[in-house]
This record gives C-alpha cells, sequence and structure tokens, in this order.
C-alpha cells in the first residue's frame, strides 16, 4: 500500500503442500520410508540453514548473501553426497 514491492509467496507454498501431502500419503501406504541421517547430514542440515538464513537476512549486503547461498550449497551436497 506504501508503494513497497511485494513478492507473491503463493507458488513456493503450493509446493510445499504438494510436497508434504505427497510424503504423507507415500509414508502411510509404505511405499516411502523416511530417511535416516548421519552425523553428518545432521551438520550438513545446520549448515544449509545457517547459509539460508544469511542468504536471506542480506538485504544489501551482496557479499554476505552471496556467502550464504554458497554456505547452503555445501550443506546441500553435505546432505545428499555423504
Amino acid at each position: 500500500m506504501s508503494g513497497e514491492h511485494r513478492r507473491l509467496l503463493v507458488l513456493p507454498a503450493i509446493v510445499v503442500a504438494v510436497g508434504a501431502w505427497f510424503l504423507f500419503t507415500h509414508m502411510e501406504a509404505g511405499t516411502l520410508k523416511p530417511p535416516m541421517l548421519r552425523p553428518v547430514n545432521w551438520a550438513g542440515l545446520a549448515v544449509m540453514a545457517a547459509g539460508l538464513v544469511a542468504a536471506v537476512a542480506a538485504r544489501r549486503r551482496p557479499l554476505v548473501r552471496l556467502a550464504g547461498v554458497v554456505a547452503c550449497g555445501v550443506g546441500a551436497i553435505l546432505i545428499i553426497c555423504l
């Protein structure tokens, strides 16, 4: 209302809702099991979350935002590959 540009968060909300529904229905049917996370995967999840927070919190600081994106990518690699 004050002329600010606001992004619509409808699409990400729909994607998360569909993903949660898919996960819930397939776990209920027994065709999908939750993953077993090892300590390195939990560390990757923590690094990924910290990178996401840094990337979102750094509005006008591009280097901090870039560092957050890199940390998020490293965390994702730790979760997927190790």
